[in-house]
């Protein structure tokens, strides 16, 4: 499931380049709300696993904490791309940088037997 999500999210990441009316805008975003609904559980499943015993509640704090921090940093970089380039190089950006996710969870997850975290 991991890595199909992020080939949908990939998809979905490509197709801003190509949005043209609002329909195109709500087809990206129900390729992407669907590719998010399947990493979740699978993601949470994984990383559950891999959590130390006694030290649950500390870890899952990190990985909150952690993801929030990078969102409010990425966030920062797309604004920054926006104001001094344009939309369309932050959705190329953004591909990039997913296509490189894509990449990476394939060649950990392609043998079957590693797990992502």
């Amino acid at each position: 499931m991991i890595f199909i999500r992020y080939f949908l999210t990939t998809i979905g990441i490509g197709g801003y380049l190509f949005i043209r009316t609002p329909f195109d805008l709500f087809i990206v975003q129900v390729i992407l709300g669907v590719s998010s609904a399947m990493l979740n559980p699978a993601y949470d499943a994984t990383y559950s696993k891999k959590l130390d015993k006694g030290e649950e509640s500390f870890e899952w704090s990190l990985w909150g904490g952690g993801t929030s921090i990078i969102f409010g940093l990425s966030a920062l970089a797309g604004g920054l791309i926006v104001t001094y380039y344009s939309f369309q190089a932050l959705f190329a950006a953004m591909l990039g940088v997913q296509m490189i996710a894509f990449f990476v969870s394939y060649f950990i997850l392609k043998d079957g037997k590693r797990l992502i975290i």
